[in-house]
C-alpha cells in the first residue's frame, strides 16, 4: 500500500498560528468481533437467495446468527441468545432499510475447518415455520486460505460510519469433490458457482473466514473533542481505543497513521498521505487532497 500512497508532505504554507503541543483528532474506530463466517448463494428459491452464518464467542460459549438475505430486500437474522444482538441491532437498523428480528429456542450448526477444507452443517426453521438447512464438506488435500478486504455496496438508508470487512484466513468453497447441498423449505436449491476461475479451480459463491475483522471508521459523532498532548520524545501516542502515529512536520504535529484493537488482538489501521494536518493550527478554508490506505 505505500506504493499507493506515495510519499506526501504538508506544506507549511496551510497554517496560520505557531505549532502547539497537542492534536485534535476527528477520528474513532470500532470493531465488532466475531469468531467466525460465512456466506452462501444460491438460487432458484422464491423467497431467499443467501445464508450467512456467524459465530460468536461469549463467556467461553459458541453462539450463532444467522441472516437470510431475501429477494424483497428485507433481511430475516436469527439468534438463540439476546447477547448477541443487543448492541448490533441499532448497527443494522442503521446499515439496512428492511431488517426483522427473530429469537430462536434452537439453532443447529456446526462450524469447523480441517486440512481438506470447510467442514459446515446449519438447521433452523424461519419464521415461517418452516425447515432451513445447509451443508458443506470440502474435500480438498492441503487446502489453503488467504485473506481479502472485501467491498461492501452502497446499501444503507442513511451511512453513520465507513463500514471495513476484512477477512482473514478466507476460502471461497471449491467445487470440485465437495459435498453441498442447501434445503429450502424442502426443496433443495441450487448453489450459485462463479463464472471464473479462482487459482486455477472452479469455485462457488460461498466463501469463509476464519477470522473476520469487522469495523466502523467514524461512527457519526456530535460534541466537544478533547486535545491529545503530545510529547516530542514519544510520537507514538494511545488515545483511548486508538493508537496515533504521529508526524512532526517541522514542529507541527500530524496524524500519520490510526490504529484500533478488539478484544483479541485484531488491528484495524488507516494510514494517510499526506498525513492529516494539525487541526488548532490550520487556516481556515483549507482544502487539502491526500489518499489513505486500510491495512
Amino acid at each position: 500500500h505505500h506504493k499507493y500512497l506515495g510519499k506526501r508532505n504538508n506544506s507549511l504554507k496551510i497554517y496560520e498560528s505557531s505549532p502547539k503541543n497537542m492534536i485534535f483528532s476527528p477520528f474513532n474506530i470500532t470493531i465488532d468481533y466475531i469468531d467466525r463466517l460465512m456466506l452462501i448463494n444460491f438460487e432458484e428459491d422464491p423467497i431467499y437467495y443467501a445464508i450467512e452464518l456467524q459465530i460468536f464467542r461469549i463467556a467461553g460459549e459458541k453462539l450463532p446468527m444467522v441472516i437470510m438475505y431475501r429477494k424483497d430486500d428485507l433481511k430475516d437474522i436469527y439468534y438463540t441468545n439476546e447477547a448477541i444482538i443487543e448492541y448490533r441491532k441499532k448497527l443494522f437498523e442503521d446499515l439496512w432499510i428492511n431488517v426483522s428480528f427473530n429469537q430462536l429456542e434452537e439453532i443447529d450448526f456446526r462450524f469447523q475447518t480441517d486440512d481438506m477444507g470447510l467442514d459446515a452443517y446449519l438447521f433452523l426453521k424461519d419464521k415461517l415455520e418452516k425447515d432451513i438447512e445447509l451443508k458443506i464438506k470440502e474435500n480438498t488435500p492441503g487446502r489453503e486460505l488467504t485473506a481479502m478486504l472485501t467491498p461492501i455496496g452502497a446499501v444503507s438508508k442513511k451511512p453513520q460510519y465507513f463500514p471495513i470487512v476484512y477477512l482473514n484466513e478466507f476460502g471461497m468453497v471449491i467445487k470440485k469433490d465437495t459435498e453441498i447441498f442447501i434445503k429450502i423449505h424442502g426443496f433443495l436449491r441450487k448453489p450459485v458457482e462463479m463464472p471464473v476461475r479462482m487459482n486455477g479451480m472452479n469455485v462457488y459463491l460461498a466463501r469463509y473466514s476464519l477470522e473476520p475483522i469487522i469495523g466502523n471508521w467514524n461512527n457519526s459523532f456530535s460534541g466537544n473533542l478533547n486535545p491529545i498532548l503530545i510529547n516530542s520524545s514519544n510520537l507514538n501516542v494511545i488515545n483511548e481505543n486508538l493508537t496515533y502515529e504521529i508526524f512532526n512536520n517541522e514542529g507541527y504535529y500530524e496524524i500519520e497513521k490510526i490504529s484500533g484493537k478488539d478484544e483479541v488482538g485484531h488491528i484495524i489501521s488507516f494510514e494517510f498521505s499526506p498525513a492529516i494536518p494539525n487541526l488548532i493550527a490550520l487556516k481556515s478554508n483549507m482544502k487539502i487532497k491526500g489518499k489513505f490506505s486500510c491495512c
